[in-house]
């Protein structure tokens, strides 16, 4: 590929920002042509960025083209390395990848048979889903009336049998943050008796989540593993890659049992996180897009005086009154994926944030069904 051709593929950054902060359409799609197509409903369910990933993550991508017959191991070990001096750790801590699923069947076999993992429900099963074959017991507990991770109720329902205690921050479906002093107070004490695993895939959503982290009390020496993401807030989700952070000792006993290998990493995702991670005009502005939105949603929700969580995520979570079966047929009619239910939360539905005019269309429908 010659320069020129090369330059075709290339975004600018004003380009970019321009998109993400005005309605992001792609060229010649209008809003009235999202609305009339009925073959392909507007996604509002996977929780994605629709904006698309960072300049500077297309341009990795694109120049790691050049070098796919050759494994990752050393770029692996180099974003690892770059992602340790991020989180002030170091390196042998980092297992890079999406790993949720692998670490709760590592850690259901990593004991006797029965071993309890505690989360709040409804909520994100892809690591509690991952015991049972390994003979693990899923434990759930039900949010507060807020729609917010109990955590009285989670750390009493810790016993000897518990082997971790996993906690969505902030929670999905429903969006909302623990309070950062209940939240440290509650990691701190229950990791003294148990494992406690913090998936933090939307915290990044929050300008103020380096203070925020559970990544601070595993520096500190607290029992507790990070997970994140770069399919969300990064919208690298067709690339599938993200990272935990885990406590040395942990570490050493995981990575003994071949987890987090970097040499099997997918070369493209490693390259375009890694590159996503040194532009510092994306987030910011992928951000104020989300609050806007987010915003324009909750404004809806009190005008239609419709119950609803104080989401800081990429999505809304709210009361519709109605089976979700039958408001989530009804919005698909109308060319709106909202997705699957969250049990047992039968008469609410999460809606991902879009692009502004695929938000200003769903509001729109919302509002005629539910008012």
């Amino acid at each position: 590929m010659n320069g020129k051709e090369n330059s075709r593929w290339k975004l600018s950054r004003r380009s970019w920002l321009g998109a993400a902060l005005g309605f992001g359409l792609a060229p010649g799609l209008s809003q009235g042509a999202i609305a009339r197509s009925s073959d392909t409903p507007v996604r509002l369910s996977f929780n994605e960025n629709p904006l698309g990933p960072s300049p500077r993550a297309k341009e990795a991508i694109l120049t790691q083209l050049n070098s796919l017959e050759r494994y990752t191991a050393e770029k692996g070990e180099e974003f690892r390395t770059q992602v340790a001096q991020l989180e002030n750790v170091e390196p042998d801590q980092i297992f890079i990848g999406e790993l949720l699923e692998e670490f709760g069947l590592q850690l259901a076999l990593s004991g006797p048979p029965g071993g309890e993992f505690i989360y709040s429900e409804p909520g994100y099963t892809a690591l509690v889903g991952a015991v049972s074959p390994g003979r693990g017991k899923v434990v759930g507990v039900p949010l507060n009336d807020r729609q917010e991770n109990d955590l009285p109720a989670l750390a009493a329902a810790v016993n000897s049998r518990t082997r971790a205690v996993y906690l969505v921050n902030p929670h999905n479906p429903s969006g909302t943050v623990s309070e950062q002093r209940d939240f440290d107070a509650f990691v701190r004490d229950v990791s003294t008796r148990t494992l406690v695993l913090v998936d933090e895939a939307y915290l990044d959503f929050l300008d103020d989540y380096p203070e925020r982290t559970a990544a601070r009390l595993i520096r500190q020496g607290a029992n507790v593993v990070v997970f994140r993401t770069f399919g969300k807030l990064y919208a690298l989700a067709g690339l599938s890659m993200g990272y935990a952070i885990a406590p040395k000792a942990l570490a050493a006993s995981l990575r003994a049992n071949g987890l987090g290998l970097t040499f099997e990493a997918n070369s493209l995702a490693v390259a375009a996180a890694a590159a996503s991670l040194t532009d510092s005009h994306y987030v910011p502005a992928v951000r104020k897009h989300v609050r806007q939105e987010r915003e324009k949603w909750q404004e809806l929700f009190e005008r239609l005086k419709l119950r609803y969580a104080t989401s800081k995520g990429n999505f809304v979570f709210f009361e519709t009154g109605r089976p979700h079966a039958e408001f989530a047929t009804a919005m698909l009619r109308k060319g709106i994926d909202v997705g699957r239910i969250f049990p047992p939360a039968d008469l609410w539905t999460r809606i991902s944030i879009g692009r502004p005019a695929e938000n200003a269309i769903a509001r729109s429908v919302v509002e005629g069904y539910l008012r």
